[in-house]
C-alpha cells in the first residue's frame, strides 16, 4: 500500500501536473538548459524523484512482487505522463553520461503497461467505467 500512499502525497501530483502543464521545452538541448541539474536542481530533483518511484515499481514488477493490474489501475496515468514527457531525456542522458542503466526499469514498466493499455482499448475496457480484469 505504500505505493498507493505516494499518489496522494501532495508532492506527487504537483510534480506530475507541473511536468504535464508547466515545464515545457522544444528540444533536448532546451530541456538541459532549463531543467538540467546544473540549471534547475529543484525541478531536476522532482523529476528524478518520480523516475525513481517508477523505477522501484518496475523492479518490483519484474521480480513478480507486484500485480500488473495493481500498477495499471493506480499508476498508469502518472507513469504514462512521466515517460512520454521524459523518455527521450532519459535516453539522451544514458548516452551522454554512459550510465546505460539510468531508470532502466521505467521504460520496461512503461512498455508493459502500454501493452496492457492497448489490449484493454482493443477489448473496449478502457474509458467506459469497466473495472473488470483484462
Amino acid at each position: 500500500m505504500q505505493i498507493y500512499e505516494r499518489s496522494y502525497n501532495p508532492d506527487f501530483p504537483a510534480t506530475s501536473n507541473n511536468l504535464r502543464y508547466n515545464w515545457k521545452w522544444t528540444d533536448i538541448d532546451e530541456f538541459w538548459k532549463k531543467y538540467g541539474p546544473e540549471s534547475n536542481m529543484e525541478v531536476w530533483s522532482q523529476i528524478g524523484s518520480m523516475g525513481n518511484f517508477f523505477k522501484g515499481i518496475g523492479v518490483l514488477y519484474q521480480k513478480g512482487l507486484i500485480d500488473k493490474m495493481y500498477i495499471y489501475e493506480l499508476q498508469w496515468i502518472p507513469l504514462e505522463t512521466w515517460w512520454e514527457k521524459m523518455g527521450s531525456i532519459v535516453l539522451d542522458y544514458r548516452n551522454r553520461s554512459g550510465k546505460h542503466n539510468y531508470f532502466e526499469f521505467v521504460d520496461y514498466l512503461y512498455d508493459e503497461m502500454k501493452g496492457l493499455d492497448n489490449q484493454r482499448k482493443e477489448l473496449g475496457k478502457v474509458g467506459e467505467g469497466n473495472i473488470s480484469k483484462l
